[in-house]
């Protein structure tokens, strides 16, 4: 599959590809992108080394959606097994299968997967001179098997797949009703299918509103506090909508100690440290379930007609954005609230997170009164006490 969305049949690249480069990943397979014109003329192929992190946490969350989720303590194993291409075949790869050791498996669109990696690779066929600076290229996921005296030195599955062994870690779940949050929200994007319901108090709204207004021309935020709920009405390893895993926020705690510029927003470690101070005084069973940051308005000076094109002229989470909620919120539950000044008077929210294993735009809703508590459990089913 290339990278426009188009099948292509395999060809023979004019520049073989290389693997002189250490790679890390312990796999059966070394990876490479194949790049080509958009009108199909082979450029390349440029090796780059797999981030699988982000699809097997998305995989093992899906299993503690389902109520799978491994028995505490015990080794974790991830499968990660290619799908080819049905028109070019091996090693033209046209999906991933990953499987956790519970048996939840989630098939991956590389294209959206490897997007980012692609693009930075691709900065490989500009200095080797394949390309000129600018032209636009196609690209493929291709995986290729190692020889047998270079395959990592553990056992392996049967067929061309690995395992990867994680402790897992339990997350404190509690049983709600989710029709209850539904009756006291309002919807502010469509949540798509596979998306786990979030709830947004407008309590917490409004005070990451006044934040940002008051930051003026820079940007801002906060640390976004928060529950895991079950639907009480779960039927026990009976996936359906009603054993749904869903997020209620319940507090923003200000970034203090941040270096904040017009364009960008760092957290430092006095961040961290106020913010941890801050959770800890609220005494309360909350997890950190993600951030939420201001984008100004970037385009305040430029020409009306420009502002109506301009990609900054509407809400976006900018490539800086993806790395630190790759970096410091990794799990797959966790959320970004962004809210961009567009000249109107109230600022746009918007919500990102991850699905499989990518960062995107999602749906949210906002709570206006809170429902009732319940019993807590944690992400295995062990009935636990609540406070």
């Amino acid at each position: 599959m290339a990278g426009a969305g188009e099948l292509r049949s395999f060809r023979k690249f004019p520049h073989p590809i290389s693997f002189d480069e250490p790679l890390m990943t312990d796999t059966c397979f070394r990876y490479a992108f194949d790049y080509t014109t958009k009108s199909g003329e082979p450029i390349g192929s440029i090796p780059f080394d797999p981030d699988w992190l982000p699809a097997r946490e998305w995989a093992s969350w899906e299993a503690v959606r389902q109520g799978l989720a491994p028995t505490p303590g015990g080794p974790e194993a991830f499968h990660i097994v290619p799908v080819w291409d049905e028109l070019a075949g091996p090693p033209v790869m046209s999906a991933a299968c990953v499987e956790d050791s519970s048996g939840v498996a989630v098939e991956l669109d590389l294209l959206a997967y490897f997007r980012s990696a692609a693009r930075e690779r691709s900065a490989d066929l500009v200095d080797r001179g394949w390309i000129q600076t600018g032209t636009p290229y196609l690209y493929r996921v291709c995986a290729y098997a190692r020889e047998p005296d270079s395959a990592p030195q553990k056992s392996q599955p049967e067929g061309l797949a690995f395992d990867v062994e994680e402790a897992p870690q339990p997350l404190l779940v509690d049983e709600r009703s989710l029709d209850a949050f539904v009756s006291a929200s309002r919807a502010i994007a469509a949540q798509q299918e596979n998306e786990m319901p979030v709830f947004i108090p407008r309590r917490v709204m409004a005070e990451a509103s006044a934040q940002a207004r008051a930051a003026g021309g820079v940007e801002t935020g906060g640390i976004l506090l928060g529950n895991l709920h079950r639907s009480r009405d779960f039927p026990r390893n009976v996936p359906s909508k009603e054993s749904e895993v869903f997020l209620e926020v319940t507090a923003m705690i200000p970034a203090t100690n941040t270096m904040a510029e017009s364009q960008r927003l760092t957290f430092t470690p006095e961040t961290w440290a106020a913010a941890g101070n801050a959770v800890e005084l609220r005494k309360s069973d909350e997890i950190q379930v993600g951030w939420f940051h201001f984008h100004p308005r970037f385009c305040s000076k430029c020409p009306a007609e420009a502002q109506q094109v301009c990609a900054w002229g509407r809400p976006f989470f900018s490539g800086e954005d993806v790395h630190m909620h790759r970096t410091i919120f990794p799990r797959a539950f966790h959320i970004a609230l962004l809210l961009s000044d567009l000249g109107d008077a109230e600022l746009d929210a918007s919500l990102f997170g991850w699905n499989r294993g990518v960062v995107t735009n999602r749906g949210f809703q906002i709570l206006e009164a809170q429902p009732e508590p319940s019993v807590a459990t944690d992400s295995n089913e062990q009935e636990v006490d609540s406070k």
